[in-house]
């Protein structure tokens, strides 16, 4: 298996952080934070460590409406999704979970 190399993994993530910056606005603007942050979740948590970054990035992107859900997942059995969740809520202003 051949690995990917390092030059390559800026435009990676600069690509998911656009994607995820002009995606996501569009999505909490209707309304349904609880939906678009699973969707985020799913979309993120089980991937590289880099990329759930990006997906608390993401959650971060839509506001304070997104903690009850975000809390939730604390609890959840994906060390990703957890770190995810962690590391919104810190940013949010919210560390107590």
């Amino acid at each position: 298996m051949r690995s990917i190399p390092r030059r390559a993994f800026a435009p990676l993530i600069c690509a998911i952080a656009l994607s995820v910056a002009f995606a996501l606005p569009a999505l909490a603007q209707s309304g349904d934070v609880e939906r678009t942050s699973q969707e985020v979740f799913e979309r993120y948590a089980g991937r590289s460590l880099a990329e759930a970054w990006e997906g608390s990035r993401a959650l971060e992107a839509l506001g304070e409406d997104v903690i009850p859900w975000v809390r939730a997942s604390l609890a959840s059995t994906s060390a990703n999704r957890r770190l995810m969740a962690a590391k919104t809520l810190i940013s949010l202003g919210e560390p107590a979970g």
